[in-house]
């Protein structure tokens, strides 16, 4: 295993940080900075997920299936990343409603948050996986500190360098409106990240289609600029003989 320095969590905007994997096996990081929602953006799951110490500080755990790779079609997930931050941020911290399920294997199929349901997620979106549980407090490891009220979300990739800071970003660029660039400077400003040039391509894109890369409810007709991506796309796959439909995950994050 390639071995390199386990940066801090970065805080990009309030209460939204992006960090590495090894970041959330840490639970004085969980802890210390009250993170209560965490994004994964990996091709494999972790071990790390069904322990306690990550799910008596993580109530709200979305997994999204990606690779660092500039054929990663990272922009399909773009608004259902958006939607999440957004329903967590809206969400009470000490909120009781149900999970969805106890364990993240379930598939999401739930009306809990209402934006994933009025966009038609269910069990067959096979690289989407979401989990909501009661917020668990075992003696012994009560927060220094008072928790803030609202949630506390951490986004991660692998390094926090490529995935995560691109899906951060796209969310920064919905919620203020602003250009990629923009956010991209203010990011780097917190951070040091360097997307890959396709997914560079993908938030110009994001930018272009204003958020919303498809023309329809239903997602079947993509709005121009997504489609020449894609067309781009489709030719980038053919050259390194892939057909898109490979699953993510070629390396294991048990650590």
């Amino acid at each position: 295993m390639v071995q390199y320095d386990v940066r801090p969590p970065s805080e990009v905007d309030h209460a939204l940080y992006i960090a590495d994997v090894l970041n959330t096996y840490q639970e004085p990081v969980l802890r210390d900075n009250h993170i209560s929602a965490v994004v994964s953006l990996v091709g494999n799951g972790c071990s790390l997920w069904q322990q306690q110490k990550f799910k008596r500080h993580v109530k709200h755990h979305l997994w999204i299936r990606c690779d660092d790779t500039e054929t990663q079609d990272l922009i399909k997930h773009m608004n259902i990343f958006c939607d999440f931050l957004d329903e967590v941020y809206a969400t009470p911290r000490n909120s009781t409603a149900s999970p969805v399920c106890n364990e993240y294997k379930g598939y999401f199929a739930s009306n809990w948050l209402p934006a994933f349901a009025a966009n038609g997620f269910h069990s067959t979106d096979v690289n989407l996986q979401l989990v909501h549980r009661k917020f668990e407090r075992t003696g012994g490891h009560e927060d220094t500190q008072a928790a803030p009220d609202t949630n506390v979300i951490l986004v991660h990739c692998e390094r926090g360098i490529s995935r995560s800071p691109t899906m951060v970003t796209a969310y920064l660029m919905r919620k203020y409106g602003k250009s990629r660039d923009a956010v991209l400077a203010d990011v780097k400003e917190k951070r040091k990240i360097r997307p890959n040039p396709g997914f560079m391509d993908q938030l110009d894109v994001w930018e272009q289609v204003q958020y919303q890369p498809w023309e329809n409810k239903e997602k079947t007709i993509p709005k121009a600029p997504y489609k020449a991506y894609l067309e781009r796309r489709a030719v980038l796959l053919k050259e390194k003989g892939l057909t898109g439909d490979e699953l993510p995950g070629m390396q294991t994050l048990d650590f």
